[in-house]
Order: structure tokens, then sequence, then C-alpha cells
């Protein structure tokens, strides 16, 4: 046996030994996040995220972040908090926008009758509505509509009217008020309706 031959046996004798297990544990989702938001500009692209239709829940989903750890970032700095909120109220903007956009979509099938196709340009053609895309689109701009008004409730929100008719007639007398006040136990003796004639 020659040298070599015997130093390729020794050599493929050898056990290879186990690889050293990793001493350095996995980074955890708050040490993730600190670690993010400590580079330049991660504040920004937050905000932008929030602004472009984006929810924390899908933000933290995508960078595995914990939502409360996400909270507590937030909210642990006053600038931060309203920097959160003024980007939330510019994403009920974008939903109402989204929802004239849905509201656009075609949800149509064209059909052509027996004498002609719809391709040719002969014969009747039949607008058929779809009525699942409808309905999923009406779900689509109810969510939406409901999003954008507790986002930004005084401009998306449901306004109520107030006035000052609480179920009475509408025009009473002077001398039917102030019977009506007396029904109620009050009594004004002072006061004495003007005659019609009277200025």
């Amino acid at each position: 046996m020659t040298t070599t031959q015997s130093a390729g046996k020794a050599a493929t004798a050898k056990v290879k030994k186990p690889a050293r297990k990793s001493t350095t544990k996995p980074k955890t989702k708050a040490a993730l996040q600190r670690e993010w938001f400590a580079r330049a500009g991660a504040l920004d692209e937050f905000m932008a995220y929030v602004c472009a239709g984006g929810h924390l829940n899908g933000f933290c989903k995508l960078h595995g972040f914990s939502y409360t750890g996400m909270l507590e970032f937030i909210h642990a700095d006053s600038s931060r908090s309203e920097m959160y909120a003024r980007a939330r109220q510019e994403r009920a903007d974008l939903l109402a926008d989204e929802i004239v956009e849905i509201a656009d979509e075609e949800c149509t099938t064209v059909k052509a009758s027996k004498h002609g196709s719809a391709d040719d340009g002969e014969g009747e053609t039949e607008v058929v509505f779809d009525a699942v895309a409808v309905a999923r689109n009406k779900l689509r701009v109810d969510a939406r509509k409901w999003v954008a008004s507790k986002l930004k409730p005084r401009v998306y929100g449901d306004k109520l009217e107030l006035s000052g008719e609480i179920g009475t007639p509408t025009k009473l007398s002077d001398d039917q008020l102030l019977e009506r006040l007396q029904r109620f136990g009050v009594n004004l003796p002072g006061i004495v309706p003007k005659a019609e004639g009277d200025q």
C-alpha cells in the first residue's frame, strides 16, 4: 500500500464532529422592534404605511412585531402618538376615495342574444349584473364607510340634526303656550300675550 492510499484511508476514517450549537438566542419580537425603529426613517416608513391604507395589525404581522409592544412604543411618546393619530385620519380620506372607486367598478357581464354575438356587433346584447360581485362590493363599501366614520367622525360620521322641536306642533299661539305651561304647574301672571295689532 502506498503512502497516498494509506493517507486517503485515514482521512475517510476520521469521524466528523457534530456542529456546535449556536449559543445566541433568537431575537424577541421586542428586540426586533427596537432595532427596526432605531433605524433612520423607520418611523416615517411606518406612518407612510398607515397613511397608504395599512393598519397596525398588518404592519406587525409583516415585520414580526408584537401588537401590544407597538402600541406601547407609539404611546410612549406624545409626538409619536399624535403622528399616528394623524396618519389614521389620513387613512380615512383614502378609504373614502376607495369607496368611490369600488362604486365605479363594473359588476356586469354582457350576454349576446340568439341573433348575434357580443363581439360582432350584430344582434342585441344584454347587460346582466353579477349579483355576487354587487353584494361583495356593497360589503367592501360598507366596511370602509364604517372605518372612515370611526377614524374621522367629524367628516365621515353620521350627522345628527338637532332642532328645537320636541314633539310639539309647529306653531302655538301665545295663549296656547300659556295654557300648556299652566297645565305643567307654571304660572306666569306677569306675561300677557300681545294682541296681533300691538307692536
